[in-house]
């Protein structure tokens, strides 16, 4: 045993230590043991697997952020698509749906009537029955770069060609058959109707029966690259092949 004043190492069988005279059997504590020292190899372990343990907490906050990062990415990507899904501004609007019109109706006097006639926020109408049933869904998100990502999508939508086609021969369906006062009427009523959403409800009707039909001749798919970069500390989608290209793939061109 050991002193517990001086620590000088004792036999069993003293009473007092010779060094410093200490009473070893009025110490309630004579039979301490001195502080060992320290085991070496358990040190080595406690700090191996305090290093593991910090390594795993690295690791487990790196990839929380890193899933963090792909999730703002995914959700950037997806605020641009429903954008153009739901509506974009009234310019883009008007170009989309006067593309179609001179598209299916030509440039004649129609169509330039049309065009004239719808615009501004009516054309809201008419691009709502166009999106009426785009379906879109993140595929994959790619990091290129620091700070930047390529997000793939795929678009689904109806032939919007084919619907429009469809809806004009039902629009002069209206006319057809009738004699020259029934036809002077009709033209009447659309005249002076709200001719975005007579065209939209005519549009949406020809859309549904198309769609009804679940002929997949009646859809076009395409797979979009969507360039999603952080500016400015902000993620913002830049589209690269155009964002003109862009819409048109999602309304189904």
């Amino acid at each position: 045993m050991y002193c517990t004043k001086c620590g000088k190492e004792l036999s069993e069988e003293m009473e007092f230590c010779p060094k410093c005279g200490c009473n070893l059997k009025a110490d309630s504590t004579a039979s301490a043991q001195p502080v060992k020292k320290t085991d070496k190899k358990k040190t080595l372990r406690n700090i191996l697997i305090a290093a593991f343990v910090a390594i795993i907490a690295i690791v487990f906050v790196i990839n929380k952020a890193r899933q963090a990062e792909l999730l703002a990415v995914k959700t950037v990507a997806e605020s641009a698509l429903e954008t153009v899904r739901t509506g974009l501004p009234e310019e883009d609007m008007n170009t989309i749906v006067d593309s179609i019109i001179y598209q299916t109706v030509g440039y004649n006097d129609v169509g330039d009537y049309l065009v004239t006639n719808i615009n501004g926020s009516d054309v809201q109408d008419i691009y709502g029955a166009i999106m009426r049933y785009m379906y879109y869904e993140v595929e994959n998100v790619e990091k290129v770069g620091s700070s930047h990502y390529k997000v793939t999508v795929y678009v689904q939508n109806i032939d919007n060609l084919l619907v429009a086609e469809n809806a004009l021969e039902a629009f002069y369906q209206r006319y057809a058959g009738k004699s020259l006062l029934g036809k002077a009427i009709q033209f009447y009523r659309d005249y002076n109707s709200d001719k975005s959403e007579t065209i939209a409800r005519i549009y949406s009707q020809v859309a549904d029966a198309v769609y009804a039909t679940g002929n997949s001749q009646y859809f076009i798919y395409n797979e979009f690259v969507i360039d999603v970069q952080k500016v400015d500390g902000e993620w913002v989608p830049t589209i690269e092949e155009g964002l003109d290209n862009f819409i048109f793939t999602c309304i189904g061109f």
